[in-house]
């Protein structure tokens, strides 16, 4: 959901997502670094605000995001597009373990996510959940009708989880933890608009992009500094043999 253009304002949202029941957020292409006002309104209201980590988050990165986490983080296993997939990667534990270094915070695993042994997978490497969404919807797809669909979807969920989530089950009334917040970066605000609003399975990329022009800028400046001081003296030079010609 784009909390920015949301009728109303984003507090709107907090209020009218609180007395409908929602419990959080996942918002996937709004970096921390953009969501201090989420940040503020899910504070306000008690409600979860879950960041993104993926495969390609520096440690340093990992550390700060996990601070964010209100309930859970979500990991994405690839740094593809989601999907249902044969077999989860092969770097995940690897991953799992560099997210374990830096926060207690629960984490649950999504992209790929689409059998039993995917799910007993992840908890073997240390996830506390699975996120599952394209095989949801492959469920539906290939339904014929509503009942069929419903009994599809059933199906699938008793599969993964071995039998549905009683109806009366609560998280107890367990509150959103207090989190820190992360202060936006001056060089991330390009021209009018502003921000950086982009998957986290970018976000190195952009990174060193970033550092990469930053050098060359600053590289630039001392070529045109020493262009300038040659043309000054090749100038003085020719005005003196002129002169004294």
């Amino acid at each position: 959901m784009n909390a920015c253009r949301y009728q109303g304002g984003v507090d709107k949202l907090g209020a009218d997502c609180k007395d409908a029941g929602v419990c959080g957020f996942i918002m996937v292409d709004l970096p921390v670094e953009e969501a201090s006002e989420v940040l503020n309104m899910c504070g306000k209201y008690d409600l979860s605000f879950v960041p993104l980590l993926a495969p390609t988050s520096t440690d340093e990165r990992i550390e700060k995001l996990a601070k964010t986490a209100s309930s859970w983080i979500y990991a994405v296993s690839v740094t593809g597009v989601t999907g249902a997939r044969a077999e989860m990667s092969s770097d995940l534990p690897a991953f799992l373990a560099r997210i374990r270094k830096h926060t207690d915070v629960p984490v649950a695993v999504g992209f790929g996510v689409s059998t039993r042994e995917h799910v007993l997978d992840l908890y073997k490497n240390g996830a506390d959940g699975a996120v599952v969404g394209s095989a949801i919807i492959n469920a539906i797809q290939n339904a014929s009708n509503s009942a069929e669909r419903v009994k599809a979807v059933k199906k699938l969920v008793m599969d993964l989880t071995t039998g549905p989530v009683d109806v009366n089950a609560s998280d107890g009334g367990v509150k959103p933890r207090a989190v820190s917040k992360v202060e936006k970066k001056p060089e991330y605000a390009f021209g009018e608009f502003g921000g950086r609003y982009i998957p986290e399975t970018l976000m190195e990329a952009h990174e060193e992009l970033e550092r990469q022009v930053h050098f060359i800028k600053s590289q630039l400046w001392r070529v045109v500094g020493y262009i300038h001081i040659h043309v000054y003296c090749y100038l003085h030079i020719y005005i003196c043999i002129y002169v004294y010609a």
